[in-house]
């Protein structure tokens, strides 16, 4: 009913049509809006007698406006989890991204407070980002009335009713449960009998004995006209999260999610709408196997791209969460939305931090060359609230091609399988948490001390603090100077530290399985609350480089380095620059090329090694320079001899040069 109301009212006087929306526009964002801060809210510590609205008020935007910080990203705000039949609400399953409103969630603050803050943040020259989560909801009222065949609110998901003759196919509900997840065994009968379309390879918080298959089947449900039903449905992450349904004649998804979009941006006032977990919007039967289609389907494509114009008619930008292949990225991006997470290279300069060998980011970088993926198009990401990912999608989805890796040729296979193990190796000599098979459930802080060798619990001398500080800025300075935009979180911005996971106050969390709460320590970012945990109970964390004030406040401090990096970047144009791709170096090492609009060629060198490396860089014929060859940093000259740079470079040390091109760059 409220979609139906927001949508009715938004078609007044001709605004609706006001604003281009057919193409990307993501120049306008790369232009003006090129920092982002993730902000976790369920993971803000507010003030004492405040909410966390609230607290993000004048302070925190004054100093994250100081920083250079133009986007913050809330995370998910909305009421999340579940309503019982008598009316009371359940928890969120998932961080929040089981939405059952449109309302902001009442432990976080209020619609007025949501809307006070975005002005604010306004006040400071900080957009706002809010999340769109159009592949499915929780359990609110939309799916009680879907089980009680109420209207068409059936229509609104993948849920199937499951004719009483077949009930002996399903397994009970044990007593106190209202679902039970399917077996393979179970959803192939279901299949035969075209219920549904079938398993999936791809099964989402896989757990053994626990969700075992994308499928649950609900207790027996007497619906609005008194007949008993059993409902088979589809979710593609927790069961609690009953997957939408984009393809119905009814379209009550579209709808829904359209009034979704004009609350963000005409009602609250957000700019720019992050569409969560955009692979997984469409679902077909696969002819050819007993396997179903159920990630990268067309349909979630067309699906994303509507959505990513409708928040443009309605005056917004958007950006996706979607890691996919580059051939599908490549696609998506065209009319779709205006930005795109950089998952691309993200496995290859975590596994730099964990080892040191940056063979894997040379690699990602030159497949996106090979695909013309415009960097500008990508938000390189440092911590989200997710694990931190280190498998490559591309190259692991491409398992029989051959690739250039470490001087030689290699399958995707034997690739993926080879960062896998190393993974697996640092995780365990590390002391941390694989999760999901996929990534790992940590801070980059929390990497860096098992790379330094440096025991969590430990107290940091002044040099050991140093040394972490200088590995996050490898990584600091690598997202930040590929073109685009810059994401950095708020767990970055102070060093924090994961949280442990026989931790009493974190152990309700994680239910044995959801590592990724380890990464979302609590934090105070002002240094003002006497509190030590979130509003949502999450503990507060450990940050080995302060609240944000005091950081400021200190010349050589991780955030006051970050503060002038940032005006570097934005000095030497980065975010607008085209990429040229790496050049040759040493195992440790990485070097990489932007050409600014000015015709300067801004190179970055990273050494993810522990030894010092002395560099002779070959400058090839395309990148001549003029006679002058500047340290960016320091603004000393640089000598060029027989066409090569010789740089020396010592660990965890980074260094940035410019210089004007002398011949013109065919792009």
């Amino acid at each position: 009913m409220e979609a139906y109301t927001l949508s009715k009212n938004w078609k007044k006087f001709g605004d609706e049509w006001q604003r281009p929306y057919g193409n990307s526009q993501y120049l306008e964002v790369v232009k003006n809006s090129n920092v982002w801060v993730d902000m976790y809210i369920a993971s803000v510590i507010p003030n004492e007698g405040e909410t966390p609205l609230e607290t993000l008020g004048e302070e925190t935007f004054e100093l994250l406006g100081k920083i250079g910080i133009k986007v913050m990203h809330t995370n998910p705000i909305r009421l999340a989890g579940g309503i019982r039949e008598d009316g009371t609400l359940t928890e969120s399953i998932d961080g929040g991204y089981d939405r059952i409103s449109y309302s902001i969630s009442p432990e976080y603050g209020s619609d007025e407070s949501y809307k006070d803050m975005i002005t604010i943040a306004g006040k400071h020259g900080v957009l706002i980002a809010d999340d769109i989560v159009p592949g499915h909801t929780g359990k609110g009222v939309d799916w009680i009335l879907a089980t009680k065949n109420h209207d068409d609110f059936a229509t609104l998901y993948h849920m199937v009713e499951i004719r009483r003759e077949h009930w002996n196919m399903l397994p009970e509900v044990p007593e106190g449960q209202e679902v039970i997840n399917l077996s393979r065994e179970i959803v192939s009968l279901l299949r035969k009998e075209k219920y549904i379309v079938g398993n999936s390879e791809h099964v989402v918080f896989y757990q053994k004995g626990g969700k075992e298959t994308n499928w649950s089947v609900t207790r027996i449900i007497k619906g609005v006209d008194d007949i008993e039903r059993r409902w088979v449905y589809l979710h593609i992450f927790k069961d609690g999260q009953p997957s939408l349904n984009w393809l119905h004649p009814s379209f009550k998804t579209q709808r829904l999610i359209g009034g979704d979009i004009v609350k963000s941006i005409n009602y609250y006032g957000a700019k720019l709408l992050r569409i969560d977990a955009t692979p997984f919007l469409g679902i077909e039967i696969n002819p050819d196997s007993d396997d179903c289609i159920i990630e990268g389907h067309p349909l979630a494509t067309l699906a994303t791209k509507t959505i990513a114009m409708l928040i443009r008619k309605a005056g917004g930008w958007s950006y996706e969460e979607n890691d996919v292949t580059l051939d599908i990225l490549q696609n998506n991006l065209k009319y779709g939305p205006e930005l795109s997470y950089d998952f691309n290279t993200r496995a290859g300069y975590v596994n730099a931090l964990l080892t040191g060998d940056t063979s894997l980011m040379k690699l990602e970088l030159e497949l996106l060359i090979d695909y013309k993926i415009d960097l500008r198009r990508l938000i390189h990401s440092l911590q989200n609230h997710d694990d931190v990912y280190t498998i490559n999608k591309h190259i692991a989805m491409n398992p029989n091609t051959q690739f250039n890796f470490k001087g030689s040729k290699y399958t995707g296979r034997e690739i993926t399988d080879f960062v896998f193990n190393i993974t697996k190796e640092k995780v365990k000599e590390y002391d941390l948490q694989l999760f999901d098979g996929s990534g790992i459930a940590t801070t980059f802080a929390s990497i860096s001390l098992g790379r330094l060798g440096i025991l969590r619990n430990s107290s940091l001398t002044t040099d050991e603090l140093n040394n972490v500080k200088n590995l996050l800025f490898l990584i600091t300075v690598y997202n930040a100077f590929l073109p685009g935009i810059f994401q950095i979180s708020a767990w970055d911005l102070i060093g924090a530290l994961q949280l442990e996971k026989d931790d009493p106050d974190i152990m309700k969390f994680t239910n044995g399985f959801d590592y990724r709460w380890l990464d979302r320590g609590a934090y105070d970012l002002t240094g003002n609350s006497t509190l030590n945990k979130s509003v949502k109970g999450v503990p507060k964390c450990k940050a080995l480089f302060g609240d944000l004030r005091s950081q400021l406040n200190d010349s050589e401090s991780f955030v006051s380095q970050l503060q002038r990096i940032l005006k570097l970047r934005n000095d030497l144009d980065i975010p607008s620059s085209i990429f040229l791709g790496t050049l040759p170096s040493s195992n440790s090492t990485i070097i990489f090329c932007n050409r600014n609009s000015n015709g300067t060629i801004v190179m970055v060198i990273l050494n993810f090694g522990d030894l010092e490396q002395e560099l002779k860089i070959p400058i090839d014929d395309d990148l001549i320079p003029t006679e002058e060859i500047i340290d960016a940093q320091t603004e000393e000259d640089i000598t060029m001899k027989n066409n090569e740079i010789a740089i020396s470079i010592g660990p965890f040390e980074y260094k940035i040069i410019k210089f004007s091109q002398l011949k013109e760059i065919e792009e």
